[in-house]
């Protein structure tokens, strides 16, 4: 079940002609990935995390409030193929929505949190931070 339908959300469809005919010859992504990239398993249970992703999703677009998630395991046990699938899956669910941007996660430990917040920013770049500066002073000059 994807993330669009457990939050009951209708699919737009957009039709790619590219992936369209990627799937009729059955090759969508290199056959042939890096020994260290994740092949993309299928997500088949429905786990605790899962349930915990979904409900802060819920609760975000509730709330518009931030959501944070950590998620830690030892090696081999999953954490990059489920963030690859809800990272898949909110690119899906938030197509149209210009303002929506994800933060790739980090997989070495920052030996502090300031460490992380500043890796943050230089992901969000100088233009990004800018276009949210100029939504900010719209939004205080209409009150």
């Amino acid at each position: 079940m994807s993330l669009r339908d457990k939050l009951q959300r209708e699919k737009r469809v957009v039709v790619d002609p590219r992936k369209a005919l990627f799937e009729h010859f059955g090759v969508i992504e290199n056959p042939f990935p890096s020994a260290g990239q994740p092949t993309g398993h299928p997500r088949l249970d429905n786990t605790d995390a899962d349930e915990k992703i979904v409900s802060s999703i819920r609760q975000f677009e509730r709330d518009q409030t931030t959501q944070v998630l950590v998620i830690e395991g030892t090696q081999g046990i999953g954490k990059t193929n489920l963030l690859n699938y809800y990272q898949k899956e909110l690119l899906d669910l938030y197509r149209e929505d210009e303002t929506f941007y994800i933060i790739r996660y980090y997989p070495d430990p920052e030996p502090t949190f300031d460490a992380i917040v500043r890796r943050v920013f230089q992901e969000l770049s100088q233009n990004h931070l800018v276009s949210i500066g100029k939504a900010l002073a719209d939004l205080t000059q209409t009150r």
